[in-house]
């Protein structure tokens, strides 16, 4: 549902005067792992994700609607390449993880919730997505509030969404979950959600 994570956040990933943080101890997908329950009683299991996903996470793509992968990736395409699906799996877990929603025995992937941010942890941005046969029932929002969980815990001070404005469903998600949602300063396609994560 939503683009690649944008330039926004790429501009500031190397930025000079990014603060250094003391290196964490290297992370496995087995660290987190738990069974939630949506706002409407569904079981799914929770994760964080890794490299070894690689192949549920395209079996998941592959059941996308071409519109589905429009909204999420902002251009017309058919398939997610074993690439960029690589590059989705390979988070630090300073600055970017992804974190998978799961049938409750762990085998299908239902949705994610990819979470990268800046170098200086002021913002930390979230690309979505659900599949459809699954979508309206509360996974979209255990998503985000697993992936602000995670940007809390690193410090960052907001999140933020980005995704087209015809997506009228993601954006009615967005403001129910107390975001401010605006149209982006140089490209009137797109919504901009921003939320505080400050206590």
């Amino acid at each position: 549902m939503y683009p690649p994570l944008s330039h926004l956040v790429h501009k500031v990933l190397r930025h000079p005067k990014a603060e250094r943080r003391p290196s964490r101890p290297a992370w496995k997908t087995t660290d987190v792992r738990r069974i939630a329950e949506t706002k409407c009683g569904m079981k799914i299991m929770v994760r964080y994700g890794g490299p070894e996903d690689a192949a549920a996470l395209s079996d998941f793509h592959r059941r996308q609607r071409p519109e589905d992968l429009q909204f999420r990736f902002l251009t017309a395409m058919s398939t997610v390449s074993p690439e960029r699906i690589a590059e989705m799996l390979n988070g630090d877990h300073e600055h970017k993880a992804i974190v998978l929603a799961f049938e409750e025995h762990g085998r299908t992937v239902l949705g994610y919730a990819l979470v990268a941010g800046d170098n200086r942890f002021d913002t930390a941005e979230i690309a979505l997505s659900v599949d459809p046969s699954f979508r309206r029932r509360g996974i979209a929002s255990l998503l985000v509030y697993e992936a602000e969980r995670f940007a809390e815990s690193r410090g960052y001070g907001a999140s933020l969404l980005i995704g087209s404005r015809q997506n009228r469903a993601v954006i009615e998600l967005e403001r129910s979950l107390g975001y401010s949602v605006r149209t982006m300063p140089d490209d009137a396609t797109l919504s901009m959600a921003e939320r505080s994560l400050a206590g």
